[in-house]
Order: structure tokens, then sequence, then C-alpha cells
């Protein structure tokens, strides 16, 4: 797990980026273990549900990224 040092932050502002890297962490080993059976798919409809689950991931993880740069903003403003 990522820590996070806080000190500069609010509590609400800590809390909620707790909570994103917490929801990051999360789906950072639910796509380790999507790709690791997307590696051994045989079925190429099993491998289409991969490649979906793991593009579904991404773009989650992707939104996280942004909320959180999106906070820094506006802490920054």
């Amino acid at each position: 797990m990522i820590s996070l040092d806080n000190s500069e932050l609010s509590p609400h502002t800590a809390s909620q980026a707790q909570s994103y890297l917490t929801e990051m962490h999360k789906q950072l080993r639910l796509l380790d273990v999507d790709i690791k059976f997307l590696q051994v798919s045989r079925n190429s409809q099993t491998t289409q549900t991969r490649l979906a689950s793991i593009q579904d991931r991404l773009k989650a993880l992707r939104g996280y990224c942004l909320n959180i740069l999106n906070q820094n903003q506006l802490i920054e403003n």
C-alpha cells in the first residue's frame, strides 16, 4: 500500500486522497489477476472478456489519478 504524507493537507482532503489510493491499490491487484488470466486464456470469448475487464480497470485507475490531480490543483489555487 502507498503511504501518504498528509501533513500539509486538510483532514478532509487527506481522507479523500487515502480513499483513492486504497481503491487504486485494489484495482491494481485485480488488474494483475486479469492480466494473468488473459495470459492463459485459450478461448477467444474469454480473451475478449478479460481485455474488456482490463480496459475498464485502466479507465477507472485513470479516473482516480485525474481526481487526485484535480484535488491537488484546487489546493494550490
